[in-house]
């Protein structure tokens, strides 16, 4: 267990805190990125500033510690990105492009797999890819949805229901619009 930060260390990072992510968002231009960044950087100070002292210069050993961080996180994703390209260049381009739902090559597909991978795709949030799942495999109905606890809001996203005492009343609520015809 780290040790506990005292109140000065503490009135420091918060007060830190936004100037390192102002300069690290004017560096790269990323806000996730950098506000991820500056995190790990308060992370990294409360758990070893405690113990090692505080640096010399308690703001550029944030900034710096943040900025190698997304490149870490930069030079990971080039990384990934290459490695997927030459998975897909193995794959023959005829094999890459999903055939028209007319098409008759003698295989039966499965439109319905295909639309469960595209709710589920890496660049939706979590509970986007929840409330489209369920209405692609409900196509909107709410009757059935209900047991998962799961409500569909408004603005098409899906969200745990239940009361702040433990959720014990679940519940699904539709929308007129939100949800196609029975």
């Amino acid at each position: 267990m780290p040790p506990m930060l005292d109140r000065r260390t503490h009135d420091l990072l918060r007060e830190l805190a936004p100037q390192v992510l102002g300069a690290v968002i004017r560096r790269f231009r990323d806000f996730a990125a950098s506000e991820d960044a500056v995190q790990e950087a308060l992370l990294a100070a409360a758990t070893q500033w405690p113990s090692d002292g505080l640096p010399e210069n308690p703001r550029a050993w944030l900034y710096q510690v943040a900025a190698r961080r997304i490149a870490d996180h930069v030079r990971a994703e080039t990384a990934r990105r290459q490695r997927e390209a030459i998975v897909v260049s193995l794959v023959p381009p005829e094999k890459q492009l999903a055939r028209a739902a007319d098409d008759e090559d003698g295989s039966e597909r499965d439109d319905a797999l295909d639309l469960l991978f595209m709710c589920c795709h890496p660049v939706l949030s979590s509970s986007s890819a929840i409330a489209l799942t369920l209405r692609a495999v409900e196509r909107g109905r709410c009757g059935r949805v209900g047991d998962t606890g799961v409500v569909a809001g408004a603005g098409g996203t899906a969200a745990r229901a239940g009361d702040e005492e433990g959720r014990q009343h679940e519940e699904i609520r539709c929308t007129r619009g939100l949800h196609g015809p029975p």
